[in-house]
């Protein structure tokens, strides 16, 4: 049995970044419930909390895609940190801004700064992490949103609401600086060198496309929440003590999505997972846009639709890119997702009629938030009919002739395969479309395991595939033997991912 464990350095990077990702979310999701306060030092509108949000991720877009065409090496070891302790000094200097303008200028700052440090750190994680435990490594990473909105917002608003939201930027800026700390002590594993040289892989609409499902997943919640705080108050359906148990509760919700969302993907397709959470988010909105549902009830819904679309987003495009290529993929699809939230910050503040915040969510904001949780679908279809063309469909019962030969009586009925890690049998595949395993495994098979030593046909019958295939580097093959057939079963260590018949 292989040994799962991550390394310890590698596992210790994996909590680095985590802890980076968390500070960066926390910079411009602790607007969004504090805002309202802040708004009556600054003397501007509730909505302008928007404007906040757009500038930061707008300037991190900006600096990820300098880092998306950058050609010379990185060291993450010592451009992570630095980012990292600079964006922690601009959030200090928030608690002493007195005008508007002042604290955008702070904020735009922070933002540029942002982008380069997640991009170069997850970079050097996937560059250094065994392909087959990749999938470990982004669920640690992505844990980091959990902790934010069960723990770091809860936090922060409560702080920022019974003390001042100065203190609450006090607090995140001591944070990001011990994290900076952590990450000079931890991201130690070399330059990313996918960073290196351009590739050779071009920079097409496809490719953007694929790179923008994990931004387009998030973009109805983030047109909504710079908004939402102020309209659950006016409206009575939340008072300002509940402001902080809103959020934890939303965790605990966005917590359950993702988990659900991931063991979905393990018998479905991430096609019909990003539809079934879109209509749960379109139901949510529903009820908040025609009916006064409870304030909880909505944002639980609402944390587990966006969160299973977020997993199933990144699953699909994961499928995407070339191993050569990933690196780069990444860093395109951190500025994508931001550049599509700061679009969304922007667009907030703009759709928001001089009604006010009052009575029920007003048909701009809600046109803008249902079309733009409409986009995601579309998208993941273009993407699943893109990844079918790369490999011929092979349904079950597909009739597939082949060459081989009965194996000699004194061979093994069971035969242990090792294949490169990146062999394109591992790139994963959807039900009733294997794209891996599907006719690339099949081929292999014949060939390597019915040891062909004539031409004497085959024809295989029957082919059936259970759940997707991780990066592994090991697959055992059983075969039993009758007069009539060969029977193959293919395990990916104890698990079964599909069974196949060669009649002769």
């Amino acid at each position: 049995m292989t040994n799962n464990r991550l390394p310890n350095s590698i596992q210790a990077a994996a909590y680095t970044v985590a802890s980076l990702q968390m500070c960066i979310a926390l910079q411009f999701m602790m607007i969004n419930p504090i805002f309202y306060i802040m708004a009556t030092d600054f003397e501007v509108p509730f909505d302008y909390a928007g404007y906040l949000n757009a500038i930061f991720t707008g300037f991190s877009a900006l600096s990820g895609l300098c880092l998306f065409w950058l050609r010379r090496p990185i060291r993450a070891r010592t451009t992570v940190p630095l980012a990292t302790l600079g964006m922690a000094a601009l959030t200090l200097t928030c608690i002493w801004v007195t005008d508007f303008w002042q604290l955008l200028l702070a904020r735009a700052g922070a933002g540029l700064l942002s982008g380069f440090i997640l991009a170069p750190a997850m970079a050097l994680l996937i560059n250094h992490c065994p392909p087959r435990q990749r999938g470990s490594v982004i669920a640690i990473i992505a844990s980091a949103f959990s902790v934010v909105t069960v723990l770091g917002i809860p936090s922060l608003s409560y702080v920022s609401i019974h003390m001042s939201w100065r203190m609450g930027f006090m607090i995140l800026a001591t944070i990001t600086a011990i994290t900076a700390v952590v990450a000079f002590q931890f991201l130690s594993l070399g330059p990313v060198r996918g960073l290196e040289t351009p590739s050779d892989e071009p920079l097409t609409f496809r490719t953007t496309l694929a790179a923008s499902l994990n931004g387009l997943a998030i973009l109805p919640a983030f047109i909504l929440m710079p908004i939402l705080v102020p309209h659950l108050l006016n409206n009575g359906l939340l008072s300002e003590n509940e402001v902080s148990t809103l959020f934890m509760a939303g965790g605990l919700a966005s917590y359950l999505g993702t988990k659900l969302s991931g063991k979905l993907c393990t018998y479905t397709t991430p096609l019909s997972i990003v539809t079934g959470f879109t209509l749960l988010l379109l139901a949510s909105l529903a009820s908040l846009a025609l009916f006064r549902v409870h304030a909880y009830v909505f944002y639980a819904l609402l944390s587990v639709a966006i969160y299973g679309r977020v997993v199933a987003g990144s699953t699909l495009s994961a499928h995407y890119p070339p191993n050569s290529y990933r690196i780069r993929f990444t860093a395109l699809q951190l500025t994508l997702t931001n550049l599509l939230s700061c679009v969304a910050f922007t667009a907030s503040p703009l759709l928001v009629n001089s009604q006010g915040l009052e009575g029920a969510l007003w048909p701009p904001i809600f046109t803008a938030v249902a079309i733009s949780t409409l986009i995601l679908p579309l998208a993941a279809t273009e993407i699943t009919r893109l990844l079918s063309k790369r490999v011929p469909n092979s349904q079950p019962m597909r009739q597939t002739t082949c060459h081989g030969a009965l194996l000699h009586k004194g061979e093994p009925d069971t035969l242990t395969l090792s294949f490169p890690a990146h062999c394109p049998f591992f790139t994963g595949h959807f039900p009733n479309h294997p794209v891996v395993p599907g006719v690339i495994l099949l081929d292999t098979i014949t060939e390597l395991c019915l040891m062909p030593k004539s031409n004497q046909s085959w024809t295989l019958t029957q082919a059936r595939f259970f759940s997707p295939v991780h990066p592994e580097q090991v697959l055992t093959v059983k075969q039993t033997r009758s007069e009539q057939a060969l029977h193959v079963i293919l395990f990916c260590h104890d698990q079964k991912i599909m069974t196949c018949r060669f009649d002769w």
